[in-house]
């Protein structure tokens, strides 16, 4: 994976969500159809191929 000027970066981030709490402080409502903030280490910018893993809590 290149990282130099001008090209996009790709990765792969996994987020686990566990309750109703963990939730709503994840949910981005401001986003024009809502969004889900996917705490990294690394810096991606616009443009740059990320895949989500995304696990949600269970239906009880």
């Amino acid at each position: 994976m290149s990282t130099g000027p001008g090209i996009p970066r790709q990765g792969i981030l996994s987020l686990s969500i566990k309750d109703k709490g963990a939730l709503y402080q994840a949910y981005m409502p401001f986003l024009k159809g809502g969004g889900i903030f996917v705490p990294t280490q690394k810096r991606y910018g616009i443009g740059d191929e990320v895949f989500i893993l995304l696990s949600l809590m269970e239906e009880k």
